[in-house]
């Protein structure tokens, strides 16, 4: 008698992150289907066998990793994977037994393609001194983050296999710590080679950004076999009254800031203060504040530069991309060469189509999510 399609769908059974965490199955399961919702980098389960001639289904692009009696299968990639076989040629993933009680499984699940977005913040302050005026200054951030997995068995082995108790919670707050203290590492250095004050670093999160998140994906790599495709600065911030100290300083000082003498003459004077990183940067810094296209000049002679191009002659009508060095139309929101902002950009929510302003994650006009 040919067995109806209920009753074949009763002998499938689905394991997905939003059941129960363990299951059990009776004699009459064939397969127990492995899926993924896909709004998780990895889950695990376990669950209860009576029948020795279960086949795991993995779906792909899921690849799992099952264990039983502490013994590990191995990354099981997506197809159809006998439990348990006497075959001496080809056997299952595990040797079969005589069952004297269930079989206890364990497994952890993978997601290759899905990409986690996660948020990061700063609970302590960053500790800096601004270059061109000395003052230690303390900066807070806050910004996304975007992982992926791009070696399993690296993650498995270092993370999510070492501890049953290791979750996705476990391992966004993994993720937060080690982004804040690379930043806190970093910052200084990325800031200071960009030869970047104070006063330009909040209009220069993106390229902050990018210096970090270069570092910060090949550690990633190297440890615990993801990567970061992305890392977003939404604003780096200081308290109000080293901000004031800092703009104070900088109103009263001004006029001493003097850049007359030619690029050469000002290479020559930066290059003698080679062993004196500090005093370079400070003076890098005050020259491009004053005279970019002097600042451009001068740093092609150091061999500083990115840049391909000649440095244009000084002139009040150039305009001239703080990221890369081109030259640029007036009024450009975007650089076509490296796609920095120019100027602030209008946000429109795509929920009221209203232009927001604020810099917050809901539009203040019908409160949904930007």
């Amino acid at each position: 008698m040919k067995k109806t399609e209920e009753q074949k769908q009763k002998e499938i059974f689905s394991v997905n992150p939003d059941e129960e965490k363990g299951q059990k199955f009776d004699k009459k399961t064939k397969k127990i289907q492995i899926e993924n919702s896909n709004n998780q980098l990895f889950f695990r389960q376990h669950f209860e066998l009576t029948n020795p001639d279960v086949k795991i289904v993995v779906l792909e692009p899921n690849k799992c990793v099952i264990y039983k009696d502490g013994v590990s299968s191995g990354i099981l990639d997506g197809g159809n994977h006998q439990l348990y076989s006497e075959d001496e040629i080809k056997r299952g993933l595990f040797r079969k037994r005589k069952l004297k009680e269930p079989i206890l499984v364990d497994i952890v699940v993978y997601n290759p393609t899905l990409t986690y977005h996660g948020y990061w913040g700063t609970p302590n302050p960053i500790p800096y001194r601004d270059p061109e005026t000395e003052i230690p200054v303390d900066f807070k951030g806050r910004g996304e983050f975007e992982i992926r997995i791009v070696d399993i068995e690296k993650f498995h082995t270092t993370l999510v296999g070492s501890s049953k108790d290791f979750s996705m919670q476990s391992l966004h707050e993994r993720l937060k710590t080690f982004i804040l203290q690379e930043i806190r590492h970093e910052f200084a250095s990325v800031v200071n080679s960009l030869h970047l004050g104070y006063i330009d670093i909040t209009s220069h999160e993106k390229e902050i950004a990018d210096a970090i998140v270069t570092v910060l994906s090949d550690k990633l790599i190297s440890e615990y076999g993801l990567s970061m495709p992305q890392l977003v600065v939404e604003e780096f911030t200081i308290d109000e009254q080293k901000r004031s100290e800092i703009e104070e300083y900088l109103k009263n000082n001004r006029n001493e800031i003097k850049f007359k003498k030619d690029a050469k003459e000002l290479a020559a004077e930066i290059e003698r203060l080679d062993d004196k990183q500090w005093e370079r940067d400070k003076y890098l810094i005050g020259l491009k504040r004053e005279d970019y296209a002097k600042y451009l000049e001068v740093i092609k002679i150091l061999g500083q530069a990115k840049f391909s191009q000649p440095a244009p002659a000084a002139n009040p009508h150039n305009h001239f991309c703080p990221g890369c060095g081109a030259e640029v139309e007036s009024d450009s929101a975007f650089c076509p060469k490296c796609g920095h902002q120019l100027k602030s950009v209008d946000k429109v929510c795509r929920h009221c189509g209203k232009v927001v302003k604020t810099k917050g994650k809901f539009c203040p006009h019908c409160g949904k999510e930007l």
